[in-house]
């Protein structure tokens, strides 16, 4: 025979699992999972021209744009509305114009630039978006020209 401190037991472990067990499942899992998308912009044509990763309404992720070929033009990371991470852009013809890396929207370490033939153009040290050192700038042949501190 069940006493009645039993029967109540029993009820409060059935309500606890029927509703509130649920409840605290949707709760927990709104919080603990963001709010993500990828918003895609097209152009008139119908090719892609950009995507761009949100989270809870924050550029988070990799943002890529495309040329109107549908190439791609630039590809960057970003953490809460920052560049945070490698930018990379390239010309039309394929080719990488710039490689670059930030830290929270600021240009820190080498930065890279390509002539359009794919040679190196100039490559300088950054941090905190201030160049540090020597800058090197080289010819389309790639043979270095000029160093200099900026």
């Amino acid at each position: 025979m069940v006493n009645s401190t039993t029967k109540m037991e029993i009820l409060n472990h059935n309500i606890m699992n029927k509703y509130l067990l649920p409840i605290i499942i949707l709760l927990f899992g709104c919080i603990a999972n963001p709010q993500t998308e990828i918003k895609k912009e097209y152009y008139e044509s119908g090719i892609l021209k950009s995507e761009t990763p949100f989270v809870d309404g924050k550029i988070c992720g990799s943002m890529k744009k495309y040329f109107k070929d549908g190439k791609i033009e630039s590809e960057s990371v970003w953490k809460n509305d920052k560049l945070n991470g490698e930018f990379v852009r390239y010309y039309e013809n394929g080719k990488l114009k710039s490689e670059a890396t930030y830290a929270e929207d600021l240009l820190n370490g080498t930065e890279k630039i390509y002539h359009k033939n794919g040679k190196l153009k100039s490559e300088y040290e950054y941090i905190n978006d201030e160049q540090v050192g020597d800058g090197k700038q080289y010819n389309e042949d790639g043979k270095l020209f000029v160093t200099k501190n900026q």
